[in-house]
């Protein structure tokens, strides 16, 4: 499970000028000169929604390759994954690679084929952790170290082995996370995943693993909230973290591309925490599905309030 930054909010900066239809061989275009670059962002949106990837794609290179901000290229940047399908994967790698040759993006593209390019992931988290900015010193933009903090605890909780290294690996990086950035999202995220750490370790520095439906410390505050499933791209199967602030009922649904449903479960009169939700790949009799985009829906309903929330994340399965 791996957390990334929203993409529709407005990017900082003035003066954004957009490269329109340079890197397009298609008749169709876009004049977006004078829109704003929220409009932009919505519009990428809307056409990755409607399976219009190639025009959304022709958007966000624009918006990457023009004169506009460096938060707008980054939001941008996290949004191409979006418009690839899964026979294009390689593409989509190398074009990751070529736009992580401009400076402001390299960390930023970096961070996404960590997740995407599985294949090379070690290399790619050396690489930034040789950046200029390194981790350890709280210097410049951390939205990316933060992020690959975030994603090695998430590692260590469900490691096949059945044990976490509390001394080595979570004590170390909690601590680095709620020194420099207590009000970080990634921090808040991080400390909900191991509320069950106690205050004296084992002597060997090891903790056995406990599942998100264990028992928590009342202190802790739980908001609604459906995670990135973890690994994404998966196979044979991926977890999915979610988290509920009221006794409530939640059902979760996958779609494949075209709507149709292939699973679901429902948990009902479930109390305020966090669950996980391990989808194997099977559709609702238990065969394996087969290999592309699918959408996961959470539907929750407060018990205790008139509160209803409704979130979606894509799954990449791969063969």
């Amino acid at each position: 499970m791996v957390l990334n930054e929203g993409f529709t909010s407005v990017c900082s900066g003035e003066q954004n000028k957009i490269a329109v239809n340079k890197f397009s061989n298609r008749s169709k275009t876009y004049s977006i000169e004078s829109d704003s670059i929220k409009t932009i962002f919505i519009r990428i949106q809307n056409l990755i929604n409607s399976g219009e990837m190639r025009a959304a794609r022709e958007l966000i290179n624009g918006l990457v390759w023009g004169e506009t901000s460096a938060s707008c290229k980054k939001k941008a940047v996290k949004l191409l994954p979006f418009t690839y399908e899964v026979s294009e994967i390689r593409d989509l790698i190398s074009e990751l690679l070529r736009i992580r040759q401009t400076g402001p993006l390299f960390k930023s593209t970096t961070m996404l084929l960590i997740n995407i390019d599985t294949e090379n992931m070690g290399s790619y988290k050396q690489e930034i952790l040789n950046a200029g900015n390194n981790m350890m010193y709280g210097s410049g933009d951390n939205g990316e170290q933060m992020m690959m903090i975030y994603n090695n605890l998430l590692e260590e909780k469900y490691k096949s082995s059945g044990t976490i290294d509390t001394v080595g690996v979570v004590i170390p990086m909690l601590t680095y996370l709620n020194s420099n950035f207590p009000t970080s999202e990634y921090t808040k995220f991080a400390n909900m995943l191991f509320v069950e750490l106690p205050d004296n370790p084992p002597s060997n520095g090891f903790l056995s693993k406990q599942l998100p439906g264990d028992s928590k410390p009342e202190t802790v505050i739980y908001e609604y909230k459906l995670f990135n499933n973890y690994p994404n791209p998966f196979n044979p199967e991926t977890i999915v973290e979610y988290s509920v602030k009221e006794k409530s009922n939640v059902t979760l649904s996958i779609y494949d591309i075209t709507g149709r449903k292939m699973y679901e479960i429902e948990q009902i009169e479930i109390n305020s925490g966090k669950y996980e939700m391990r989808w194997p790949g099977t559709n609702k009799y238990g065969q394996k599905v087969s290999s592309g985009v699918y959408i996961l829906e959470m539907r929750a309903n407060s018990l205790e309030s008139s509160t209803e929330y409704r979130s979606s994340i894509k799954l990449l399965l791969t063969k």
